[in-house]
């Protein structure tokens, strides 16, 4: 955040979001996991909040916490029409058209089998799902785990980014 948007973060977005939620203003903890759920990653310091788009995404969602009942506020805090929204329709498409149970093996690897469903991935996760598709379809191959997921043993164990927790991009 800049000097400016610090200033009005913690004379007006923070104090009216705690008003209406019945929050101290001073639990710093408090604060700073509200503010990383609402902009969707941990943070040490609300100095760490970037200044343009994350910004933007945190003071949409602390006015919607003060004005819950505020329809304004609440469409304020979903972006539905924007370039990410786009992107990750795009990606979700080109999933659709590949082959369902690769895809399928693809989501539980990157989720740690925490997600069965594409569209419920983080945008990171999807990502990296549609990457390692694309470059499967160019000649890349890993290892195949499981029988039948048309992977081939092309390299050792030890490479497979699923076991190693590297994404192959």
């Amino acid at each position: 955040m800049t000097d400016r948007q610090q200033r009005w973060f913690n004379t007006d977005l923070w104090p009216a979001a705690c008003r209406a939620q019945g929050w101290k203003p001073s639990d710093r903890p408090h604060k700073l996991r509200v503010v990383g759920q609402v902009i969707g990653r941990e943070i040490l310091s609300t100095k760490d909040v970037g200044t343009g788009r994350e910004f933007d995404q945190l003071k949409a969602g602390l006015q919607h916490l003060a004005r819950p009942d505020n329809l304004n506020a609440a469409l304020a805090t979903v972006d539905d029409t924007g370039p990410r929204a786009a992107q990750r329709k795009r990606w979700l498409h080109n999933l659709a058209q590949a082959d369902q149970p690769l895809v399928a093996k693809l989501t539980r690897d990157f989720s740690k089998g925490q997600i069965t469903v594409p569209a419920d991935l983080p945008d990171h996760l999807l990502k990296a799902v549609v990457v390692t598709l694309e470059q499967m379809k160019r000649g890349v191959r890993y290892p195949n785990k499981t029988s039948g997921s048309g992977l081939s043993a092309a390299t050792p164990e030890s490479a497979d980014p699923f076991t190693t927790g590297e994404t192959p991009f």
